[in-house]
């Protein structure tokens, strides 16, 4: 009876411990949110992400990018785009960053991204490389809401997804940066 009442109390007691487990590929203190995940033409996997700054505020107002080879093995590659200084590349605003996404269309890399707050959510930047650094950060004109997302279809036509209590969708013109809102569709 009394081994009962033992293991009884520690099982009870071992369900009243708070668990914290860290993300297997994010180095430890790190916090990445909302990821996209893309393999790009040098076989490598790149992860772009939003950073949490701590377990009880998300995002800031940078973002990294795991890289790995083997999925194995990554690297976080810091601060390759900001909406702050010194590295500011988002001139008409400081607010944070939230969900990116990243597209690379004849060798450039275009980074999407939403910032917090309202207003003019969306922008892309652009880099030579998918680990940036992303420069020139631009507002996707009648892109508002939240959490971008681009594919290329087939026939070579951009999109990009977005939304926040709908999706919409829309052709992205050929300089990557820009809709073409007569395109634009809801859910």
């Amino acid at each position: 009876m009394k081994k009962n009442s033992i293991a009884i109390t520690m099982l009870a007691l071992s369900a009243c411990v708070a668990v914290e487990a860290q993300n297997p590929i994010v180095p430890t203190g790190s916090y990445m949110a909302d990821p996209s995940a893309h393999q790009w033409k040098d076989g490598k996997v790149y992860v772009y992400g939003s950073r949490d700054e701590n377990k009880q505020y998300y995002c800031s107002s940078h973002y990294d990018v795991l890289v790995s080879e083997d999925m194995i093995n990554w690297k976080m590659e810091r601060d390759v785009f900001s909406s702050v200084s010194p590295k500011d590349e988002v001139s008409y605003s400081d607010r944070k960053l939230y969900a990116p996404d990243c597209i690379e269309k004849d060798g450039k890399y275009y980074l999407f991204y939403c910032l917090d707050g309202g207003g003019e959510d969306e922008g892309t930047a652009v880099a030579d490389s998918p680990v940036g650094p992303f420069k020139d950060g631009q507002i996707v004109k009648g892109a508002r809401q939240i959490d971008p997302s681009v594919f290329i279809d087939d026939d070579g036509q951009a999109y990009m997804t977005w939304g926040q209590f709908e999706c919409k969708m829309a052709k992205l013109k050929p300089n990557m940066r820009e809709i073409d809102p007569e395109t634009i569709r809801t859910d």
